[in-house]
């Protein structure tokens, strides 16, 4: 019986050992993002953007690649005065190796205010999970 304790306990550390977000996808995925935006942690996105990601913006621009993505972004963070981001209604799937995640957001850019719903699909690559495809829609009049 203390064998099969000791077996249990072991199995439970290592289970716990693993990143959260390599065992599941969930809120914590899109949390991770808002607090490197607002943060201007460009790291964060040079970390978690797949190469071959796809960024569909709210104006209707397709930028694509992780290069290319990385410059849109880094324009974001770069701005005077710095924008905040915060998102509501966060709902999210996954599989093994895909999750996904839908929120409303807001973009604070110095009292200018953007609102919207955003999707992001992630794809697992070992043991983190990569950005693949963001799709922006701004809140406007005949849009929802």
């Amino acid at each position: 019986m203390k064998i099969m304790r000791i077996a249990t306990l072991a199995l439970a550390m290592t289970v716990l050992s693993v990143p959260a977000m390599a065992q599941s996808a969930g809120p914590e995925l899109i949390e991770a993002a808002v607090t490197a935006y607002n943060a201007q942690d460009i790291g964060y996105f040079q970390d978690h953007l797949a190469e071959d990601v796809v960024w569909m913006d709210e104006d209707g621009h397709f930028i694509v690649g992780k290069q290319t993505v990385l410059g849109f972004i880094g324009n974001q963070l770069n701005a005077t005065p710095a924008a905040t981001l915060s998102v509501a209604n966060v709902r999210v799937g996954s599989t093994d190796d895909a999750a996904w995640a839908t929120y409303a957001y807001t973009i604070d850019k110095g009292g200018e205010s953007i609102e919207g719903l955003n999707t992001t699909v992630f794809r697992r690559n070992g043991e983190m999970w990569e950005v693949v495809v963001v799709h922006g829609a701004i809140n406007a009049a005949g849009h929802h």
